[in-house]
């Protein structure tokens, strides 16, 4: 219809994508390319299989790691809410974030050192996102893994003469990494039981040391 039509549909895309010397472009010839193959395959009495991937009307798998260590959504929010605990406390023991972890997936442990509103807020993030303080997802290096990449990606730094984690400041959460408006209160809510637990154990610990003292 010529330049000064004004309604030429992708105009800005051909030009950008315009072939020298010829009137075609890149989208134009993938377009007519797909056509071809669609009256090959109705030729041939053969189904059509799209290029496409995911197909057409299927929605993208999630990607959370690029390197495949946060391996699903789950993994993602306790991705999530390791990263909040850390940023936190700004500082702490990696057995205490091990800890937190445990103790979300026992309730009767967890009991012990926080409330019944702690608790149950807990409980209700554990059903909004099945499975994700079950033991397959602790076992064995995962954990330890994930720090490592947090620590590769410049998200934390682990100081191995005092086994802490430390936060680093500013850095943005990952994409691989969700949280939601629950995560920042659970985190909160198992950094507090944590270190009721820890207070007991010192206060255990000292009361053995003074009973200790007085028997000699």
């Amino acid at each position: 219809m010529g330049e000064d039509y004004p309604s030429e549909t992708f105009r800005v895309l051909k030009n950008k994508e315009r072939i020298p010397g010829t009137n075609q472009y890149r989208t134009q010839q993938l377009v007519l390319r797909e056509f071809d193959r669609m009256a090959l395959a109705e030729a041939n009495s053969e189904p059509y299989v799209s290029l496409l991937n995911p197909p057409p009307g299927e929605r993208a798998q999630a990607s959370y790691s690029a390197h495949g260590i946060v391996k699903d959504e789950i993994d993602a929010h306790l991705a999530g809410l390791l990263l909040t605990i850390i940023r936190l406390s700004g500082r702490l023991p990696r057995r205490d974030l091990t800890q937190a972890v445990t103790m979300a997936s026992q309730p009767a442990l967890l009991l012990s050192f926080a409330d019944a509103q702690c608790a149950g807020l807990i409980d209700t993030f554990h059903q909004r996102h099945p499975g994700i303080f079950d033991a397959e997802r602790r076992t064995g290096d995962r954990i330890h893994n994930w720090l490592r990449h947090f620590e590769s990606t410049g998200l934390i730094r682990m100081e191995s003469q005092t086994d802490e984690l430390v936060a680093t400041p500013g850095a943005s959460m990952p994409s691989y990494a969700l949280t939601d408006g629950e995560t920042a209160r659970v985190a909160t809510a198992l950094t507090l039981a944590v270190a009721q637990a820890s207070m007991r154990v010192a206060t255990d610990e000292k009361q053995a040391t003074d009973a200790s003292v007085k028997r000699a």
